[in-house]
């Protein structure tokens, strides 16, 4: 069986993101050449697009692994679950930065498609990702723990397996109806905290204290509609 990894987040071009993202692009294909060299049946797909794509295909093609790494190139959203499902492991391999902050929508897109990660450990990952429960975390920049990493799951497909599911599980709570209703108990808490905050900080008419006040109630109406 072929291993296949994936990291879907491209390079979508401007100076900054750039540089981060061809530098973890060119992590992942040194990884990805050391692990070849052990064993010549796992495969590099990488999804999406982006102006330093043609310098990465150059380099895999002077590295000798134009057959295996797959560009699959820029897809549409109805086709990414396809390409997740040929996935064994999902790569995110963030360069270490200061001030790191991301969205972590792509790792639980990873998550709730059943596929363990391997992510770097930094910013927010490691409240996303829980190290040897939903995937695996190594060192930013590090080269060989990364490539630890993957070894280790490339060899243990039962763990590859466990962690695979765990991810799943882990995200079956992590909807955006769920989310909502989280907010809207922190909200109603404190409105019975204070019956008259909510007219005395925003009900001078107000458009913003209309919004509020149908925010807060959606649950309520929602019930009595059933």
């Amino acid at each position: 069986m072929h291993a296949h990894f994936v990291d879907l987040a491209w390079v979508r071009g401007s100076d900054s993101p750039g540089a981060s993202c061809g530098a973890r692009k060119c992590r992942l294909l040194s990884a990805f050449r050391e692990l070849h060299r052990a064993d010549p049946s796992i495969h590099l797909l990488l999804v999406g697009d982006g102006p330093l794509r043609s310098q990465f295909e150059k380099e895999v093609q002077n590295a000798g692994l134009i057959q295996a790494v797959t560009f699959a190139g820029a897809l549409g959203h109805e086709d990414v679950p396809q390409y997740l499902a040929a996935m064994d492991v999902a790569v995110a391999p963030y360069p270490a930065l200061d001030n790191f902050c991301f969205s972590p929508l792509k790792l639980f897109e990873y998550k709730a498609a059943g596929r363990p990660v391997i992510a770097s450990r930094v910013g927010q990952v490691a409240e996303v990702v829980a190290d040897g429960v939903t995937g695996l975390l190594f060192a930013p920049g590090d080269l060989a723990d990364l490539v630890r990493c993957i070894a280790r799951l490339r060899n243990s497909p039962a763990l590859c397996t466990e962690l695979g599911q765990n991810a799943s599980a882990a995200c079956a709570e992590r909807t955006w109806t769920h989310n909502a209703a989280k907010v809207i108990d922190r909200v109603e808490a404190m409105i019975k905290q204070n019956s008259t905050w909510p007219r005395r900080a925003l009900g001078f008419g107000s458009t913003h204290a209309e919004n509020w006040f149908f925010f807060v109630s959606y649950r309520g109406r929602r019930e009595a509609e059933k």
